[in-house]
C-alpha cells in the first residue's frame, strides 16, 4: 500500500469518527428538544388541572424553551415569524 493510500485510509477513519461524534451530539440535541416539547405539551394541556394559572403556565413554558430561544433574531423578525405561524 502506498503512503497516499495509507493517508487516505487514516483520513477516512478520522472522518467516520468525526461524523459519529456529530451524529451522537445531534441525536442528544433532538432528544433534549423532544423532552422540552413534551414538557410544553404537558403544561399547555394539563397545567390548569394541576392548579397552574395562565400566568404560571406561560412562565413555565418560557423557562422550558429558554435554551432554544434564538437570541440573534431581531424583534421585528420574531414578530413576523409569530404572525406567520398564527395564520
Amino acid at each position: 500500500m502506498s503512503k497516499a493510500q495509507e493517508l487516505a485510509e487514516k483520513l477516512d477513519h478520522k472522518n467516520v469518527l468525526v461524523y459519529r461524534k456529530h451524529a451522537h451530539e445531534a441525536a442528544a440535541l433532538l432528544r433534549q428538544q423532544a423532552e422540552a416539547l413534551s414538557a410544553v405539551a404537558r403544561i399547555a394541556h394539563s397545567g390548569g388541572l394541576s392548579g397552574m394559572s395562565e400566568y404560571d403556565a406561560l412562565n413555565a413554558i418560557r423557562r422550558t424553551t429558554l435554551p432554544y430561544w434564538d437570541t440573534t433574531e431581531t424583534m421585528a423578525l420574531t414578530i413576523a415569524r409569530l404572525k406567520e405561524q398564527l395564520k
